[in-house]
């Protein structure tokens, strides 16, 4: 589903009706005349109350941007992992990977950053219960130059939620008002594409907890 800049519309990936309603959304969006070429995420949990925070990073360009500054607890465990396009080439696309731990109420989030038309290997955050996979990918021709990410959070369950929207412009230049935000939903995978995510699920589904 693709919207105008105008229209940051919600996808039907994280914060449906049974995972509660969003409690803040942050967004940035890199400086005119760059793209995102790297993505950083920051994973902490705390078991004393079963919650589990990510907070987002990106690369434009050459330069890290600051976090979003979405809500983040760690007393229990941290990790922070980034993936680097190759060649500082820009980023057109994420893959979403939700994971859920019915004992201690556990969420787990895991990303693939797609550079050019190739897609990166699994970000080695802590992954495990795999329940689903979106995408979104930017229109050809475009690169990603934004992202826009909702926190939720419901209390039956301790369940913590996450929805993502990029926002997409034309690779050459961006305009004003110019960009397309693309959410999460629609695309379908193919069956070798399918095996190799889980693969790599199941790889991390294996590993101790760190």
């Amino acid at each position: 589903m693709v919207a105008s800049l105008t229209a940051w519309l919600g996808s039907f990936f994280g914060l449906r009706a049974h995972t509660g309603e969003v409690c803040e959304s942050k967004e940035m969006r890199c400086p005119a005349d760059t793209s995102v070429t790297a993505l950083q995420v920051h994973f902490g949990r705390d078991e004393r109350y079963d919650r589990d925070f990510y907070d987002f990073k990106l690369r434009c360009g050459t330069r890290w941007q600051r976090y979003l500054g979405l809500r983040f607890e760690s007393p229990d465990k941290e990790q922070e992992e980034s993936v680097l396009c190759p060649g500082i080439k820009p980023a057109s696309g994420i893959q979403v990977l939700r994971g859920r731990q019915k004992h201690g109420d556990k969420d787990y989030y895991g990303f693939k950053l797609r550079c050019a038309a190739q897609w990166q290997p699994l970000l080695g955050l802590e992954y495990e219960g795999h329940q689903e996979t979106k995408v979104a990918t930017c229109p050809r021709g475009h690169v990603m130059r934004g992202l826009r990410v909702h926190r939720g959070f419901l209390d039956w369950g301790d369940r913590d939620s996450y929805e993502f929207q990029l926002l997409c412009e034309l690779a050459e230049a961006p305009t004003q008002g110019g960009g397309r935000t693309t959410t999460f939903g629609g695309r379908q995978m193919d069956e070798d594409a399918k095996a190799q995510l889980m693969r790599e699920v199941r790889a991390w589904d294996g590993k101790d907890e760190l």
